[in-house]
C-alpha cells in the first residue's frame, strides 16, 4: 500500500488514473495499492475560508458592533479593506487567533470582575498570585459558561457579548499543531455542517469519506498507519505538527515550482523537471551558506 495525499484537486487526477486503469487485468496495474488521504493542511486553509465567509463576507454582518470585522477595526485597522475582500489564508489565520486571543483574555477579565468587583485587570488577579487549582476552576467555567455549545441559542447569544461566541477553528488548528488526530476526527462533524452551510461541499463529502474509509473500510493496520502519518513533525519539537501536504507544499513545490523553477521565458514545464533532480543540492547549498556566512 502506497498512501498518498494531497489537496482535493490531486485526488481527482489520483482517481481519473484509478478510474483509467480500471479495465487492467491485474492489481498492480490497476494501481490498487495507492490509498489516497485528504490532506489535513488544506484543510485547515478551508476552514479559514469558511470562518470568512461566515463573519466577513456579508456586507450586512459588518455593521454589527460585534461582528469579526468591527474587531478587526481595533487590531488590523489597516488592513479591513483588503480582509473584507480577498484575505488569503496566512492574514485570515492571524486575524482568527489575534482575535481568538482578545476574546479569551476579555472573558477573563470579565469573570474575574464578576467575582471580585476590585479587580480591574489580570495584573491585579496575577499580583494575588492565584493557584494552580483556582486557575483550573475558572478556566472550567469558563469552557461551560462562556463557550456556544449545543443547546444555546444563537440569534439571542448574538446579543450578548462577543467573547461568549466560540470560534472553532482555533480549536482544529491546536489540535493539528499538537498531533491530536484523534481529537481532530471529533472536530470533523462541526466542520462538515459549515462546509455544507457555506458550499465547500467537496470538502464536506471528503471528510465523510475520510471517517468512513478509517473507522468502517481500512483494516487495522492501515487504520494505524494513517492516522500515524497524516502528521508529521519535521523539527521535532512540541507543538509543531503539520499536515504532510503542508511538507509537500513547502518543501518540495516551493523549491521545484517557484525558487528553482526559474521565471520568465524560463519557466517551462522543462526547466521545472530538470531542476527538480537539483533541489535537495540547492537546499544544502543555501544551508551551508546560512549556517557558515
Amino acid at each position: 500500500v502506497v498512501i498518498f495525499f494531497g489537496d482535493l484537486a490531486t485526488f481527482e487526477h489520483v482517481m481519473g488514473v484509478l478510474q483509467c486503469q480500471s479495465i487492467e487485468r491485474t492489481p498492480w496495474h490497476r494501481f490498487q495499492f495507492v490509498i489516497f488521504v485528504m490532506g489535513l493542511f488544506h484543510l485547515k486553509m478551508a476552514c479559514a475560508d469558511a470562518i470568512w465567509r461566515i463573519f466577513i463576507e456579508p456586507k450586512l454582518l459588518q455593521e454589527d458592533t460585534n461582528s469579526l470585522m468591527a474587531h478587526l477595526a481595533l487590531n488590523h485597522p489597516w488592513e479591513t479593506g483588503k480582509i473584507g475582500t480577498n484575505p488569503g489564508f496566512r492574514r485570515m489565520h492571524e486575524v482568527i487567533v489575534h482575535d481568538g486571543l482578545a476574546l479569551r483574555l476579555n472573558t477573563w477579565t470579565t469573570e474575574l470582575q464578576n467575582r471580585d468587583l476590585t479587580t480591574t485587570s489580570l495584573h491585579d488577579y496575577a499580583e494575588t498570585a492565584p493557584t494552580q487549582q483556582q486557575i483550573k476552576e475558572i478556566s472550567n467555567r469558563l469552557a461551560r459558561f462562556y463557550v456556544a455549545g449545543g443547546d444555546v441559542d444563537i440569534y439571542a447569544l448574538r446579543s450578548q457579548s462577543p467573547q461568549r461566541r466560540d470560534t472553532q477553528n482555533e480549536n482544529v488548528v491546536f489540535a493539528l499543531n499538537q498531533g491530536d488526530i484523534g481529537r481532530v476526527e471529533t472536530l470533523f462533524p462541526l466542520w462538515i455542517s459549515i462546509f455544507q452551510g457555506t458550499g465547500k461541499h467537496k470538502y464536506s463529502a471528503h471528510m465523510i469519506k475520510f471517517l468512513m474509509d478509517v473507522h468502517f473500510v481500512y483494516p487495522d493496520r492501515l487504520r494505524k498507519a494513517v492516522g500515524h502519518n497524516v502528521l508529521v513533525n519535521p523539527t521535532g519539537l512540541p507543538g509543531k505538527f503539520r499536515g504532510v501536504d503542508w511538507v509537500e507544499e513547502s518543501m518540495i513545490n516551493l523549491y521545484t515550482k517557484h525558487t528553482f523553477g526559474g521565471s520568465g521565458s524560463n519557466y517551462t514545464k522543462k526547466r521545472v523537471i530538470d531542476e527538480s533532480t537539483l533541489i535537495k543540492i540547492h537546499h544544502s547549498r543555501h544551508d551551508n551558506i546560512e549556517q557558515n556566512f
